[in-house]
C-alpha cells in the first residue's frame, strides 16, 4: 500500500476506538452464522483483541470495508 492509503487506514482504525470494544460479542439467538476476530497491535506494543459470533461492535462495517481490497487481492492469487 502507498503512504496515503496507510494513513487513511490508520485514521479510520483510530476512529473505531478499538480499546473500548468488548472482548467478545455474541448473539445467542442465532445458532449458525458468522464468527470473527480482530487483533490490533499498536506501535507502543499494546495489543487489543476482540471477537464475536453473530454480534458486532459499533461501526464494525468500517473494519470490513477497510480490508475488502486485501480480500479481493487474496482471492485473485
Amino acid at each position: 500500500m502507498d503512504v496515503d492509503t496507510i494513513r487513511r487506514v490508520r485514521n479510520r482504525l483510530s476512529r473505531l476506538q478499538l480499546p473500548k470494544w468488548a472482548d467478545y460479542y455474541i448473539n445467542e439467538s442465532i445458532i449458525d452464522g458468522e464468527q470473527w476476530s480482530v487483533t490490533a497491535t499498536y506501535a507502543d506494543g499494546t495489543v487489543i483483541e476482540s471477537g464475536g459470533s453473530n454480534d458486532y461492535p459499533p461501526r464494525f462495517g468500517t473494519v470490513r470495508n477497510l480490508f475488502k481490497p486485501v480480500q479481493q487481492q487474496f482471492l485473485k492469487d
